[in-house]
């Protein structure tokens, strides 16, 4: 939350592109406008590193950045 509200507040008209889990998503306050939430990480929810790394997910969970990535390429 403090990471959006000081771009917010040093950018205040540009869009801000998140990839959350829900609860996450719950918790970004309205009042911020022009963020841009995207659902896609609740089956990381809970989860560390090293569980991720044993479920072989971890390289899957570091590639959604780069999905996000793309999700504001597409849109701007």
């Amino acid at each position: 939350l403090a990471l959006l509200m000081s771009l917010r507040r040093q950018h205040p008209h540009e869009p801000i592109y998140v990839l959350a889990d829900t609860q996450t998503r719950d918790r970004i306050p309205k009042f911020l406008d022009n963020i841009h939430v995207r659902v896609d990480l609740d089956k990381y929810h809970g989860k560390n590193r090293e569980q991720m790394e044993k479920e072989g997910t971890w390289s899957n969970f570091q590639m959604e950045k780069a999905n996000c990535i793309d999700i504001a390429l597409e849109k701007h």
